[in-house]
């Protein structure tokens, strides 16, 4: 057990503080543009009070979500912070790690799969940070404008949002899957791109970039099409099944310095 938690030790110090200075600079950047946004709203609310001697009409939480494009602030910080954990094994404390895999007498798989449950924990924690900015939105909304106007806002921008509905797929079994796949994809494709270029082996890692970025873009995509709930499915999966089989081969034997 000794070696695994050196391995994953090592990994940590390498990468954790680039991942949560990642998160907190796209959480400072989300909300304080969706704090601009929101004035920007309520401003126009009032001139339409004002000019038309009629209530404003408030919007709803759930389009501000839309019209805002928060989705986007949410692609760049998993393909930030993909980019930091495959470089983060790739080259940071590249003679560091060799050495203390020699001396552990460790196996290349076994590293693998230690950087894989990182990797995995990693990209949970991204999409958990994302919900939770999304409460602190929805707050922000509630005090600034709605006031108990809309007291359910959040819950129904969970069906009526799509990016929403995504990061949090209340009824839909099957969005919850895909959410899992592509958690387990972005961990593992992240830990197999990284290794690739530390052991200085190549194969598929174009393939499994492309379908990192791929399936980052199809996370805020819903749809009801039975063809597009199984591409969504078969990409991550197919795509886990041939890091596996790469595993077990090329990278499946020990370290030997």
């Amino acid at each position: 057990m000794k070696k695994y938690i050196s391995v994953l030790a090592l990994d940590v110090k390498n990468t954790i503080f680039k991942v949560l200075g990642i998160l907190i600079l796209m959480s400072a950047v989300q909300l304080g543009y969706f704090y601009l946004y929101l004035q920007k709203e309520i401003e126009m609310w009032h001139s339409v009070e004002s000019s038309w001697q009629v209530p404003g009409m408030v919007t709803s939480f759930d389009w501000m979500l839309t019209d805002s494009r928060m989705e986007i602030f949410f692609m760049i910080t998993v393909a930030l912070i993909c980019l930091v954990l495959i470089w983060g094994c790739s080259e940071h404390g590249k003679v560091r790690s060799k050495f203390t895999w020699h001396r552990l007498q460790i196996e290349r798989r076994q590293v693998f799969a230690v950087w894989v449950v990182y990797r995995v924990f990693c990209m949970a924690l991204v999409v958990a940070w994302q919900i939770l900015l999304t409460i602190v939105m929805d707050g922000m909304y509630q005090e600034m404008w709605a006031q108990g106007y809309a007291p359910q806002s959040l819950f129904l921008a969970c069906y009526r949002n799509h990016f929403m509905h995504g990061l949090v797929p209340f009824s839909d079994p099957l969005w919850v899957v895909r959410n899992v796949c592509f958690i387990l994809f972005w961990g593992m494709g992240t830990a197999y791109v990284g290794y690739a270029g530390f052991a200085e082996h190549q194969q598929g890692c174009g393939i499994v970039i492309t379908g990192i970025l791929f399936t980052v873009l199809l996370f805020h995509m819903i749809g009801s099409d039975l063809w597009f709930k199984i591409l969504c499915l078969a990409v991550p999966i197919l795509l886990m099944v041939g890091i596996i089989i790469s595993v077990k081969g090329s990278l499946g034997e020990y370290y030997d310095g």
